[in-house]
Formats: structure tokens, C-alpha cells, sequence
């Protein structure tokens, strides 16, 4: 494995709006704040990272990120020999520890650069274990049914086979409605996904599966607060396949919380790069998973394809991924990069070019870390 030293990192700071503004549960989402990350090393290669802040979910604010990516915190990897990216962010995790997507966005940069040193394509540093699987697509809580059914349409025409409906807006049998009426038009091959953003009580979210189960319906994500997660953990295991992780599933020490319980509340855990803090974090999380014999989902913000071609190619070196949701640089007005994976009948395929795949559309330098040189 090849040692880099790194000479040089570049931070820039990016809001994108969004193509198609859209609501969760109890939130509104028109634009994002993106961070990039361009890491320069002595041996000539370069890495790219990004990272989105999901304020709503971490608490992350782009004043603390840009903070947190400053010279001190960045010393311990700056001018060092490095054997690896996770070596690297052992050094520096502990500064950014309310700054997950800053973290994040270092984190893909090491990868891409380490991975560009070997000549291999992210997924074969990272070593394979799937080719392509369905993304899904989201479809957030609209003002009627007729808004929802009209995006459904678009996706379904587009050839994409798995489809993820938000709920939890307004009242249960609402959208135990929306759901029977996108099961009727979506095609028998096409998966179904629904998250209620932690909008159901414990009793809703039981209501719900009794009403919805000759629906079809994949997974159920994060149906309760945070709070109330727990009392998942008394469904049966049947139920239980059927719970899928997210806010209760924020980093690697949520995780090994979780496996304390003689009983995990649900048996799919949602990684999402931004939440934990890069790759390197989120192997800790799959390990848990893997371990106690839980399925992975892979999930995102709205999010650059750098990112996302990041967590793609991190899903597909894990064995026991089932399903992903990587969507996130679809509805971008404008993207930072180019690249990264190819979407084909609804499947993602990564793009085997060295790193993570991807090229930028320009770099823009608003804060430098350099290493100085040593005084003679």
C-alpha cells in the first residue's frame, strides 16, 4: 500500500439550490450547503471530497465546519507520511465531532486520493462484492395526492425500480391512501420503501403495518422519534427485518449502543456517509451490522455525485447491502463534479476510473491549509 504525504489542503464553501424543493416530516428543503475539499499531496496525486450539511438531522452549522477544517485541527496529517485514509482521520476525528459532513468531505478526499495512488477505482481499493443494485428515488410529502401520483409517473416512465414515499405529514390514513394508490401504478419488478421521518407514534406506526402489509412494502424507515425507538425492540423479529434505522442510527457509538440491547428496534441500518462522518466511520458501523447479522441501506443527503459516488462504491464493498438510496445529486441545480457512477434501467453502476471517478467543473479556493516548510 502506498504512503502519501499531503502538502496541501483546499476548502471552499458551495449553496446549491435545488431543482424540485420538497417536505418531510416537519421540514422544508429548497437549498443545501456544500463543502469541498481538494487535498494536494508530495507524490503528485490529488483527492476531492464533499460534504453536505444536514443541519436538520446533526445539528451542523457551516460556521462550526469551517472552523473545525482549520490549520490546527488539519496539522496532525498535514506534511506527515500517511499509510492510510483511516490513519489519517484516527488523527483528527476528535476535532470534528459535531462537524460530521466537514469530516466527511476530508474522509472521501483521502480515499480518492489513496485510492488514485494504487491506479484503482475506489470500489476495487475498497474491494467488490456487488456490480449494480436499484437506487431508489424520493418522492417528498406533497400538497395532494395528484402532485404525488405526477412525480410517481416521472419516476415509473423513467425506468427507475425502486420508489421511496415520505409520510408522517399529516394523518395515518392519508397516507395509507397515497401508498394503495402508488402500488396500484407502479410495475410488479419495482421495490416499495416508505419513511415516516420519525412522524408516527409507537401506535400509528403498529396501525400502519397492520393496514399496509399486502402492500409489498420493502422496508419501513425510521417510523418513530428518536425517543420512542426503543419500543420497537419489543416487536417480533419478523417485524423487526422489516425496521429500518436512521436518526436512531447517527454514528459508529450509536451503533454499539444499539448492540448493548439484548434486541436491535430494527434490522436494517441506514449509513449515510454525512451522518457519520466519512467511510472510515462508516465501516465501524457496518461491522456492528455485520457482526449481529443486519442488513445495510445505504442513504444521503442532496448531495454532490463526489459524495455520492463515495458512498456507492463504499455499499458495494460491503457484503451484506441490501439496498440503496443514493438519489441525492439528481435534483442539484448545478453539481461541483461530474462523474462518478453510471445510471442505467434504474440501476448504479460505478465508474472504474481511479478514485472515486469523478472530475470537477472548476475548483474554487476560499481558505488554503498549507504546510509549512520546516525552519533550517
Amino acid at each position: 500500500m502506498n504512503k502519501l504525504t499531503i502538502s496541501n489542503i483546499n476548502v471552499s464553501t458551495h449553496c446549491i439550490p435545488l431543482k424540485r424543493p420538497y417536505k418531510v416530516a416537519n421540514q422544508y428543503f429548497e437549498i443545501v450547503d456544500m463543502i469541498q475539499v481538494h487535498i494536494e499531496t508530495k507524490e503528485g496525486v490529488t483527492g476531492f471530497g464533499t460534504g453536505t450539511l444536514a443541519n436538520f438531522l446533526t445539528g451542523e452549522v457551516l460556521s462550526e465546519s469551517l472552523k473545525a477544517l482549520n490549520e490546527f485541527n488539519l496539522e496532525p496529517i498535514l506534511g506527515r507520511s500517511l499509510e492510510s485514509p483511516e490513519k489519517a482521520i484516527e488523527l483528527i476525528e476528535s476535532a470534528f465531532i459535531n462537524t460530521p459532513a466537514a469530516l466527511a468531505a476530508i474522509d472521501i478526499a483521502l480515499y480518492d486520493a489513496f485510492a488514485k495512488s494504487e491506479k484503482k477505482s475506489l470500489l476495487d481499493y475498497l474491494g467488490q462484492h456487488h456490480t449494480a443494485l436499484p437506487t431508489s428515488v424520493t418522492i417528498g410529502i406533497k400538497d395532494s395526492l395528484e402532485d404525488a401520483l405526477i412525480e410517481l409517473k416521472e419516476y415509473v416512465d423513467a425506468g427507475f425500480k425502486a420508489i421511496k414515499i415520505k409520510v408522517g405529514g399529516t394523518d395515518l390514513q392519508s397516507d395509507i391512501t397515497l401508498l394503495q394508490e402508488v402500488k396500484r401504478r407502479i410495475p410488479r419488478d419495482t421495490h416499495l420503501y416508505v419513511d415516516p421521518n420519525q412522524g408516527y407514534s409507537f401506535e400509528e406506526c403498529i396501525k400502519f403495518i397492520q393496514k399496509t402489509h399486502d402492500l409489498g412494502i420493502a422496508f419501513l424507515e425510521q417510523p418513530v422519534s428518536v425517543d420512542d425507538a426503543p419500543l420497537l425492540a419489543s416487536l417480533n423479529d419478523k417485524l423487526k427485518e422489516f425496521i429500518c434505522l436512521d436518526e436512531s442510527l447517527m454514528h459508529h457509538q450509536t451503533a454499539a449502543e444499539w448492540e448493548q440491547y439484548d434486541s436491535f428496534p430494527g434490522h436494517i441500518f441506514n449509513i449515510k456517509l454525512m451522518k457519520c462522518g466519512g467511510i472510515t466511520n462508516a465501516s465501524k458501523i457496518a461491522r456492528i451490522a455485520k457482526r449481529n447479522q443486519i442488513k445495510l441501506m445505504f442513504g444521503c443527503m442532496d448531495e454532490s455525485c463526489a459524495s455520492i459516488s463515495a458512498a456507492l462504491n463504499f455499499a458495494y464493498s460491503q457484503p451484506h447491502t441490501r439496498f440503496i438510496d443514493l438519489d441525492g445529486s439528481f435534483d442539484l441545480q448545478e453539481d461541483l463534479f461530474k462523474g462518478g457512477f453510471e445510471l442505467k434501467n434504474g440501476l448504479m453502476y460505478p465508474i472504474k476510473k481511479p478514485g472515486l471517478g469523478v472530475t470537477p467543473f472548476k475548483i474554487e479556493t476560499v481558505k488554503t491549509t498549507k504546510k509549512q516548510p520546516e525552519p533550517a
